[in-house]
């Protein structure tokens, strides 16, 4: 799971960074879509690239749980099944999201990269620790939150867990939202646009 979430923090911050960082933003805008609309699209695909990355590694796991002998009780059901995809998804998802709009906050790979695995396997965890300060900060966490989604028992409500889990994705990528239109490439535009014929 570990690897997982390294490898959908990498993709994030490249889905956010990349286009700017190598000064090919203006050439897709020239193609005729909105800001908007590409990073729509982006925060979808790097989502579901996030997803794709892991199938082949659930896919070996789940089958050696099938294959592999085991006593009665450890035995996998359906329930533990489901239980175990949707707990490796639904953390590459959430850490790859929060990594694009850190990506696209920065706009420079190294430092996307970098600083997004500082802040969602160092900081965002030891946003925790504020439980001993105040139980309510501690369970907003956001390690807090995907355990509560997972199906882990905490003593955060389900309702409160659902709003931390939508507010922490929208906030980064709310940030790299609102830098996109004010990014360098826009000014750049007017040299690149196309004269119109004689």
């Amino acid at each position: 799971v570990l690897v997982g979430v390294v490898i959908a923090i990498v993709l994030g911050a490249l889905a956010g960074s990349y286009d700017v960082s190598q000064g090919t933003m203006r050439y897709l805008l020239l193609a005729g879509p909105s800001r908007w609309s590409i990073y729509l699209s982006r925060t979808v695909a790097v989502l579901i690239a996030s997803w794709l990355v892991l199938l082949p590694a659930l896919m070996v796991g789940l089958a050696a749980c099938v294959v592999l002998p085991t006593a009665s009780q450890d035995a996998m059901t359906a329930t533990s099944v489901g239980s175990s995809v949707w707990n490796v998804l639904l953390l590459a998802g959430t850490y790859a999201l929060i990594s694009m709009g850190i990506g696209s906050l920065l706009r420079s790979n190294g430092a996307a990269i970098a600083i997004a695995l500082v802040i969602n396997i160092g900081v965002t965890p030891a946003i925790g620790l504020l439980s001993t300060w105040s139980e309510t900060l501690g369970d907003l966490a956001l390690p807090q939150v995907l355990s509560e989604l997972g199906g882990t028992d905490t003593s955060l409500p389900i309702a409160a867990a659902v709003v931390a889990f939508v507010a922490w994705p929208a906030l980064f990528l709310g940030a790299g939202w609102w830098l996109v239109p004010r990014g360098e490439y826009s000014r750049l535009l007017p040299a690149f646009t196309p004269r119109p014929a004689a």
